[in-house]
């Protein structure tokens, strides 16, 4: 973890006031905005992330997306601020909810990190190491932090979600957050998503019951990538 000042965001671009990061010369990772609303509840409706989802409503209602937009918007405000404010330090979060297309602005799918709430425990930094002064300046980088991300179906197969993933893990959670691992969750008969986890240097840890919003049991499989 040494070199964060020069590195935190080096590969962050700004489009006027709005940053982003670049996946590809057509798509960019860009925090929500008010205009997502149909595309957000459209993608929540959509038959994979249905087959797939088990922590919101289905049908998924559009004031759910209105509120999921709004609260986006203010995390992303305020993490942006500090951005602009601290260009050379860690930020603790990540403004980003939006896979969108360029320069369309069309919304493609979403991507976010959050804390997990099953957090995956690493050995104890060597005392005096940089990753333990690190640790302890910047104690949320201790935390699990999950990645989630879907894509709607008409842009599914074309490896969109493998690159978002990739730049946001790169980019964001290494090159900013400095986070210590990230994980995921997904169904353990989920292998597309499996496929595209793996590509992105995650590995299986372990699998474990859940149960989804509307009471069903599944087998969920946990996906980690250690990043220092």
């Amino acid at each position: 973890m040494t070199g964060t000042a020069q590195h935190s965001l080096a590969h962050v671009q700004w489009d006027g006031d709005e940053p982003y990061i670049p996946v590809s010369d057509t798509i960019r990772i860009t925090p929500a905005r008010p205009n997502d609303v149909a595309r957000w509840v459209e993608l929540n409706n959509s038959p994979l992330v249905v087959a797939s989802s088990w922590r919101h409503p289905i049908p998924y209602p559009k004031d759910l997306g209105a509120k999921s937009i709004e609260a986006a918007m203010v995390r992303s405000k305020a993490l942006v601020e500090q951005m602009r404010e601290s260009p050379s330090e860690p930020v603790p979060g990540c403004p980003f909810d939006v896979i969108r297309q360029y320069p369309s602005g069309e919304l493609m799918g979403t991507i976010n990190l959050t804390v997990s709430d099953r957090p995956i425990d690493l050995p104890e930094p060597a005392p005096g190491s940089d990753v333990e002064t690190h640790l302890t300046r910047y104690p949320w980088a201790q935390e699990t932090w999950d990645v989630g991300y879907k894509v709607l179906p008409e842009f599914s197969g074309r490896g969109v979600a493998s690159k978002a993933l990739g730049a946001l893990v790169e980019v964001w959670a290494i090159g900013v957050m400095r986070l210590r691992q990230v994980s995921a969750g997904s169904r353990a008969t989920n292998s597309a998503s499996h496929a595209v986890l793996r590509k992105n240097g995650f590995v299986e840890a372990y699998r474990y019951p859940r149960t989804d919003i509307r009471g069903n049991t599944f087998e969920g499989a946990k996906f980690s990538r250690v990043l220092a």
